[in-house]
C-alpha cells in the first residue's frame, strides 16, 4: 500500500479512507512507468521524443556520441550488453540535448526499460538491427547531418515500438519478466531443435 501511495496510485491519510487517485489529474512519472508495464503501446511517446533530443545532442556533442558508438564494436553478442549499450546511447543523447525534462522522463523508465530491452535483444535480428543503427549513425553525425541522424533514430524506435504492438499479452506477461539468461537459453535450445 505504501509503495502504491509513493508511486502515486493511492492517497493514504491517517484517519481518512484510502482513495484511488485520479491519475489523469494527480498522476506523476511513476504512474506513467506503471502504465507502460500494462500497455507497451505507450512507447509511442518515445518515438516523439527521441528525434528531438537526438537532433539537439548531435549539434552540441557530436564527438562524444561518435566515441560512444565506436566503443560498441567490442560488445559480446548477448542481450544484456546490447540493452545496456542502447540505454547508454540514449542517456548521452539526452545528457547533451538542450532540454533537461527529457532526462527526468527517461530516468523514470530505467527499471522498466531494462526488462523490456533484455527481452527484445534476446532475438539476434534485433541485435543486428541495433548494430546497423550504430554503424549508420557514425557517418551521419560526422557530417553533422542532423535531419538524417534524428530520422535514423526515429525509424529504429518505431521498429521497436512495432514489435511491442505485435507481441501478445500472454507473451508479455510470461516472457518479458523471466530471467533474461534463462530466456536466451530457451531460444538457443529452440534453434538447436529446429536444426
Amino acid at each position: 500500500m505504501q509503495r502504491l501511495s509513493r508511486d502515486g496510485w493511492l492517497d493514504i491519510q491517517q484517519g481518512k479512507p484510502t482513495r484511488i487517485r485520479d491519475y489523469l489529474k494527480d498522476g506523476n512519472l511513476n504512474i506513467l512507468a506503471g502504465l507502460l508495464k500494462a500497455d507497451p503501446d505507450l512507447l509511442e511517446m518515445w518515438q516523439l521524443l527521441a528525434p528531438q533530443y537526438t537532433a539537439s545532442a548531435t549539434r552540441r556533442a557530436p564527438g562524444l556520441i561518435i566515441d560512444l558508438l565506436k566503443s560498441f564494436d567490442r560488445l559480446p553478442d548477448e542481450a544484456e550488453p546490447y540493452a545496456q549499450s542502447m540505454w547508454k546511447l540514449h542517456q548521452i543523447l539526452i545528457a547533451y540535448c538542450d532540454n533537461l525534462v527529457y532526462g527526468l522522463i527517461f530516468n523514470t523508465f530505467k527499471e522498466f526499460y531494462h526488462q523490456l530491452a533484455i527481452y527484445y535483444y534476446t532475438t539476434p535480428e534485433h541485435r543486428q538491427n541495433a548494430r546497423k543503427l550504430w554503424e549508420t549513425l557514425i557517418p551521419s553525425i560526422k557530417a553533422l547531418d542532423i535531419e538524417n541522424t534524428s530520422q535514423q533514430v526515429f525509424k529504429y524506435v518505431s521498429t521497436t515500438a512495432e514489435f511491442w504492438k505485435n507481441i501478445t499479452f500472454e507473451q508479455y506477461r510470461t516472457e518479458v519478466f523471466d530471467d533474461p539468461r534463462q530466456l536466451e537459453e530457451k531460444k538457443k535450445k529452440k534453434k538447436k531443435t529446429k536444426k
